[in-house]
């Protein structure tokens, strides 16, 4: 090829070759390519975690060692704990956003913690899981039930349900009605509410549920078979009360509200704690999906 034809061909060439860039540009703009696949994952689902006995362990040595000391009458206790929880579940940890309820009849360091995963497709359906953080409960072992709602709160991480779903650790008698209100105030829904306790002192375990009106379903049932299924072979089997009819002061409605509790050996309280969140695992992803 001579000299003179190279130069003709770059003529002819460079032109048509801008011209067809300007095009491609013009239609990938208002045509982007969709690279995403349903198989892809978002950063912070790498973090989560199945219940395991490990975490909740590691957990319960932080609370009963340097956290031992959060009653309401100390507020230097109740500030270590919240800045704790918001470390344990923040996003270089779990990958959570922490929020957090200050109120205004007690000091800053009294306030509740609480994370929310968006739902999908029904933001403003909510699902409440709550427990204390300070110590003051007398019937309730809050280092346990502090130590579950994280192992908990840490198989959720990254991967949003169809329904909202909200972990929550707030301080005295009334923080669970305090942040259900605050959601209802926002303008959601709550859809469920489980209150989470483990006994202090003693081998029971215990929790709550409040199901919202009309879609409640036979959860009472369903709970006590996905718990009685879990404990290892020999453990007392999981004791239901029946569904009864309540009414749900944040809505105005009638509710359901189904109490389980179970009894475990004294040196199986972690493994049976670990096995409640796993249940409750479960059980939320049908509550939040269905």
């Amino acid at each position: 090829m001579t000299q003179h034809t190279l130069f003709r061909w770059l003529l002819v060439g460079l032109p048509v070759g801008l011209g067809l860039s300007v095009v491609v540009s013009i239609y990938l703009y208002y045509h982007p390519l969709d690279f995403s696949t349903s198989g892809r994952t978002d950063p912070a689902a790498l973090m989560r975690k199945s219940p395991a006995a490990a975490d909740l362990a590691a957990y319960l040595r932080v609370l009963e060692t340097d956290l031992a000391t959060r009653a309401l009458r100390e507020p230097v206790g109740l500030t270590r704990t919240t800045k704790w929880l918001e470390s344990s579940l923040g996003v270089s940890n779990m990958g959570y956003a922490v929020q957090n309820l200050a109120t205004s009849d007690g000091p800053q360091a009294e306030r509740d913690i609480y994370v929310e995963l968006p739902g999908r497709s029904e933001p403003g359906n909510v699902l409440l899981v709550s427990t204390r953080y300070d110590t003051d409960a007398e019937l309730s072992d809050s280092n346990l039930s502090v130590a579950t709602l994280l192992t908990l709160a840490n198989t959720f991480v990254g991967t949003p349900q169809k329904r909202t779903l909200v972990f929550a650790w707030s301080y005295g008698a009334t923080g669970a009605d305090r942040l259900r209100q605050s959601l209802v105030a926002s303008g959601r829904t709550i859809f469920g509410s489980i209150d989470l306790h483990v006994e202090k002192g003693g081998t029971g375990i215990e929790f709550n549920v409040l199901l919202a009106p009309r879609r409640a379903g036979p959860w009472g049932e369903s709970l006590n078979s996905a718990l009685t299924a879990r404990l290892p072979a020999g453990w007392p089997k999981v004791t239901a009360a029946l569904p009864e009819a309540a009414t749900d002061a944040n809505n105005g409605n009638s509710a359901q509200v189904v109490t389980l509790s179970f009894t475990a050996p004294a040196s199986g309280r972690q493994e049976a704690c670990v096995e409640l969140a796993r249940s409750l695992e479960g059980t939320l992803q049908v509550l939040a999906n269905q």
